[in-house]
């Protein structure tokens, strides 16, 4: 019987502190970042950036969202409720193009899977 189990990573705004950067050295699998720069809640040159450091030149950065912040992966964003602590963690940065970002993500995480996927053993 053919194993047709896949494996790969995809980490958004990674935690660093929910990984041993040793185990990210050889990674098993394919292994891409998505890195939002103006995340204030897992600042990247904290969490993105170690791990990233850990696992280069074995791992990539899938897309670097310049003016992104932690929720601007999301979509669609959920509603927030104002003067909490979610909206100011979650919410767009000014100069975040939601319109734009979101689908140049799907369609790099997307080309990412594909170019992996068809190169595992």
């Amino acid at each position: 019987m053919k194993n047709l189990t896949l494996e790969f990573r995809q980490a958004m705004v990674p935690f660093a502190a929910d990984f041993d950067p040793a185990s990210l050295k050889q990674p098993s699998t394919a292994l891409g970042l998505v890195i939002a720069d103006k995340d204030i809640n897992q600042v990247p040159r904290f969490h993105a950036g170690v791990i990233l450091a850990a696992c280069e030149p074995r791992c990539e950065v899938v897309m670097r969202i310049p003016e992104g912040g932690h929720g601007s992966m999301l979509s669609p964003m959920p509603p927030l409720e104002t003067s909490r602590v979610a909206q100011r963690l979650l919410s767009d940065p000014p100069n975040f193009d939601r319109r734009q970002v979101i689908p140049a993500l799907h369609s790099r995480i997307a080309e990412f899977f594909l170019r992996t996927l068809a190169s595992a053993p």
